[in-house]
């Protein structure tokens, strides 16, 4: 599916293509196996660690 090159946010592109997101799906699944968690690539914890630097600078 692409998203729309549009300024709102990426839930709002993608529900406007009739898809759906479920905000607590991905961290339910985390915390129900956490062997899962092993399985993302360094990649994954790089781009999640960049992102909570990026909030949190939001905040200081």
């Amino acid at each position: 599916m692409d998203l729309l090159d549009h300024p709102d946010r990426m839930l709002l592109r993608r529900e406007a293509l009739g898809g759906n997101f479920d905000h607590w799906r991905p961290a339910e699944v985390l915390l129900r196996d956490p062997s899962k968690v092993e399985k993302l690539s360094q990649r994954t914890f790089t781009n999640f660690e960049e992102l909570a630097k990026s909030i949190n600078a939001t905040h200081e």
